[in-house]
C-alpha cells in the first residue's frame, strides 16, 4: 500500500496517505460529530412500535429495576438474548441525561453508526488519502441500511461497529507484521477492546468472522502453497489477540453463567448461536435464492451504481515478492468480508438484511475505488448499463411526480379508504398499504415537497454526470444529496405520519391511570407485546391461554380486540370491557383491549352477574373520577425512586408513598 496513490496524483503528496496529522484528525473529528448530530436529530421523536426495539428496551429498564448490569430479567422472567453491550451504554445514555426514554435508548446506535463513520474514514485515508476517505464514508454514511440501524434500538449497529473496527485495525496489523514491521502495544490494546465489545454485543459469532476473513484474505495474498500459508501467517498476534478478548469477554459470561446457570448457555449460546443458525427463526427463514438480493439490498442505492463503478475498474492480481500491488489488498480483504457473510448467512437457517450491516464500509470501499477509477480511465459503457440508468433516472421522476400528484389532489376519507383498500388487494397486505398511504399523505407538507425536489434534481444531475462517462466523484456526491434528501422526507414527515398510527403510548397512559385508581395486578393474554411493558414500567405476566384465566382475585387483562371477543364470550359475567386504544397499539399490528375480571370465573353466572352490576358499576365512577380529576394522589399514588422520563411518566422502581 505504499508507493503512488490518488491523493499524490491530486498534488496531496505533501501528506502521505499513511501519516496521520492534525489535519486529518480534525476532518475525522468534524465528520463524527455532523454525523451524530444528524443522526440523533430524530431519534426521541417517535415511540417503540416494533417488538424488536422495545425487547432491547426493556432490559435495559429490568437494570435499573433490578439493579442488575450482568444478566436482568426481561418482565422479571426471560433471559435476554443477546449479551449486554448494547444496552450498557444505553444505560450509561440514560444515566448521564436523567431520562430513560427513545432517545437515550437509541442513542448507542447513532454513536457507534458515527463511529463507524470515524473509524471508516480513517482506514481509507491510511490507504489512500483524503479522496478516498471522504468519498467511502459519504457513501456508508448514505446507505439506507446504515441509516435504518443507526436510528434503531436494536444490538445491530453496535455489534457492526466494533467488529468493522476491529477488522480494519487487524488488517493494518497483518500488513506489518507480512511487511516484517512491529505492531505497536496501543494498536493491539485497541484491537483486543474491539474485539471484546463485538462478542459483547452480539456473542462468539465475532471471532468466527475474524478467523474467516483473515483465512481467505491470506490464501488470496499468498496463494494455496501450504509451506508459504504456515510460514507467513502472523499467528502468534491473532492468537495472542483473539485469546485476550475471549477472555476479556468470558468474564461476563462467568458472571452471567452463576446468576442463572445452565437457562443462561441454553438462550444465549445455544439458542442464539447454534439453533437459531441451524434452524432459523420465525420470519427469519428465508429461502437461499434470496441471498444475492439479501446482500445487495444492505447496500441500496448504491447497489444500483456497482456496475458502473466496476466495469471500469481493472484489478492488478499480480503479487510480487509477497506484496500486493496498488489497492489490490484493501479490495481483496474488502471482497473476502463480503464472501464470508455470504457463506455464513447461507449456512444459517436464519437470513436478514441487517446481518450484512457490517459489510457495508467495505463495499463502500470498492464502490469508491471504482469511482475514482471511472474519473481517471474514462471507458465507453455498453448500451446496456446507459439504457438502465436513464430509465431508473425516468421511472424515479414519474414516481416522485405520481406522489407528489395524489398527495395534492386526494382529500375526500371515502378515496382515501378506497385507495389503501386497492392497494392491499392488489399488492401489499393491509399494514404496507397503510404506509404507502401514510407516506403519500406526509409530503402534502410543503417542506416535503421541497426536499423531494431536492431529491429529483441530484438524481438527474448525477445520471447526467454517470451518461458522460466523467466527474463520477461528483456525481457521487449530487446522488448522495439525492440520498439525504429522501431520507429527510421520510424521518422528517413519513415515518411519524406512520407511527401516530401505531403509539402505544396513550393507550398505556390509561391503564396506568386504572391501575393507579385501584391497585389491582395487570396481565397480558397470550402475546408479550414489549412495547406495553416498555411504557407501563413493571413487568407484566403472561397468561398463555384462556384455560390459564383461573383464579378468584380482581384484576386487569390486556388483550388483543380478536381475544377480548373470546374472553367475554367464555366469561360473560367475569369480565367487563373498559377501553379499546384508538390505534394499533400492538407492536403495530392489532389495537389492544383493558379488561377488567370483576368476579371469580368459578361462579355461577347468576352469583357473577349480580357481582358484576355492582363492581361495574363502582368501576364506572372511578372512569369518571379519573376522566375529570386524573389519578388519584396520596395512598394510592406512586412515585419515583430511580429515573424519570422526559414526558412525565415513571421510570425506574415505582414504590407506595411512606415506603
Amino acid at each position: 500500500m505504499t508507493g503512488n496513490t490518488d491523493a499524490e496524483a491530486d498534488g496531496e503528496s505533501a501528506v502521505h496517505p499513511g501519516t496521520l496529522t492534525r489535519r486529518t484528525y480534525l476532518a475525522a473529528g468534524i465528520i463524527f460529530i455532523i454525523a451524530l448530530l444528524y443522526l440523533a436529530h430524530s431519534m426521541g421523536s417517535r415511540p417503540f412500535w416494533t417488538r424488536g426495539e422495545a425487547r432491547e428496551a426493556i432490559v435495559v429498564q429490568a437494570m435499573f429495576d433490578q439493579s442488575n448490569y450482568v444478566l436482568p430479567l426481561r418482565n422479571g422472567i426471560d433471559i435476554p438474548s443477546k449479551p449486554p453491550m448494547f444496552h450498557w451504554l444505553a444505560s450509561l445514555a440514560a444515566h448521564s441525561s436523567g431520562h430513560l426514554d427513545e432517545f437515550s435508548v437509541r442513542s448507542p446506535s447513532a454513536f457507534m453508526a458515527a463511529f463507524m463513520l470515524l473509524s471508516t474514514f480513517l482506514f481509507a485515508f491510511l490507504a489512500s488519502g483524503y479522496r478516498l476517505a471522504f468519498l467511502s464514508s459519504l457513501i456508508l454514511a448514505t446507505s439506507f441500511e446504515f441509516l435504518r440501524g443507526a436510528s434503531h434500538a436494536r444490538v445491530d449497529m453496535t455489534f457492526s461497529a466494533f467488529l468493522v473496527a476491529g477488522l480494519f485495525l487487524a488488517y493494518r496489523a497483518y500488513e506489518n507484521l507480512c511487511a516484517g514491521t512491529s505492531v505497536r502495544t496501543w494498536h493491539s490494546a485497541l484491537f483486543v477492546a474491539c474485539l471484546t465489545a463485538a462478542i459483547l454485543s452480539k456473542g462468539p459469532a465475532a471471532v468466527v468472522v475474524l478467523s474467516l476473513v483473515f483465512g481467505l484474505y491470506h490464501v488470496l495474498r499468498v496463494g494455496l502453497r501450504p509451506s508459504e500459508l504456515a510460514k507467513t501467517f502472523p499467528i502468534k498476534w491473532f492468537l495472542l489477540t483473539t485469546l485476550l478478548a475471549i477472555a476479556a469477554a468470558g468474564i461476563w459470561y462467568l458472571l452471567a453463567y452463576f446468576q442463572q446457570g445452565s437457562a443462561f448457555m441454553q438462550v444465549q449460546l445455544w439458542k442464539e448461536n447454534v439453533s437459531r443458525v441451524a434452524a432459523g427463526s420465525g420470519g427469519h427463514q428465508k429461502s437461499i435464492l434470496l441471498l444475492p438480493l439479501l446482500s445487495l439490498a444492505v447496500f441500496l442505492p448504491w447497489a444500483l451504481l456497482l456496475p458502473y463503478a466496476l466495469i471500469p475498474f481493472r484489478v492488478r492480481s499480480r503479487i510480487e515478492n509477497n506484496k500486493p500491488s496498488e489497492h489490490t489488498g484493501i479490495l481483496y480483504f474488502s471482497l473476502s468480508v463480503v464472501a464470508v457473510f455470504i457463506l455464513l448467512v447461507s449456512l444459517s437457517g436464519s437470513r436478514r438484511v441487517v446481518y450484512f450491516l457490517p459489510c457495508v464500509p467495505f463495499l463502500a470501499l470498492i464502490l469508491s475505488y471504482g469511482f475514482i477509477r471511472a474519473d481517471k480511465e474514462p471507458l465507453e459503457y455498453p448500451y446496456t448499463i446507459r439504457f438502465g440508468y436513464l430509465m431508473l433516472t425516468i421511472s424515479s421522476l414519474v414516481l416522485w411526480i405520481l406522489v407528489l400528484s395524489l398527495a395534492a389532489t386526494v382529500q375526500s376519507p371515502d378515496i382515501v379508504d378506497r385507495l389503501v383498500l386497492f392497494i392491499s388487494d392488489s399488492f401489499f397486505n393491509d399494514a404496507w398499504a397503510n404506509k404507502v398511504f401514510g407516506g403519500i399523505e406526509a409530503v402534502r407538507n410543503q417542506g416535503a415537497v421541497v426536499y423531494s425536489g431536492f431529491a429529483v434534481v441530484g438524481l438527474l444531475a448525477a445520471a447526467a454526470f454517470l451518461l458522460k462517462r466523467k466527474r463520477a466523484v461528483f456525481a457521487a456526491c449530487l446522488f448522495a444529496l439525492s440520498i439525504l434528501s429522501v431520507h429527510f422526507i421520510a424521518v422528517g414527515y413519513v415515518l411519524p405520519q406512520i407511527v401516530a398510527s401505531r403509539d402505544p403510548r396513550p393507550f398505556m397512559t390509561v391503564v396506568q391511570r386504572y391501575v393507579q385508581a385501584n391497585s389491582l395486578p395487570v396481565y397480558e393474554l397470550h402475546s408479550t407485546w414489549y412495547t406495553t411493558r416498555f411504557y407501563f414500567d413493571r413487568d407484566i405476566p403472561l397468561v398463555p391461554s384462556l384455560e390459564r384465566l383461573q383464579g378468584t382475585e380482581r384484576a386487569y387483562y390486556i388483550v388483543s380486540e380478536e381475544d377480548s371477543a373470546a374472553v367475554l364470550w367464555r366469561y360473560p359475567n367475569s369480565f367487563v370491557r373498559l377501553t379499546t386504544s384508538e390505534n394499533n397499539a400492538g407492536n403495530g399490528r392489532k389495537k389492544l383491549v383493558l379488561l377488567e375480571q370483576i368476579a371469580d370465573l368459578t361462579e355461577t353466572a347468576t352469583t357473577a352477574s349480580v357481582e358484576a352490576q355492582g363492581l361495574e358499576s363502582e368501576q364506572n365512577h372511578t372512569q369518571n373520577k379519573i376522566q375529570t380529576e386524573g389519578p388519584p394522589t396520596g395512598e394510592g399514588s406512586v412515585e419515583v425512586k430511580d429515573l424519570r422520563r422526559s414526558d412525565g411518566l415513571s421510570f425506574g422502581q415505582l414504590v407506595p408513598h411512606g415506603q
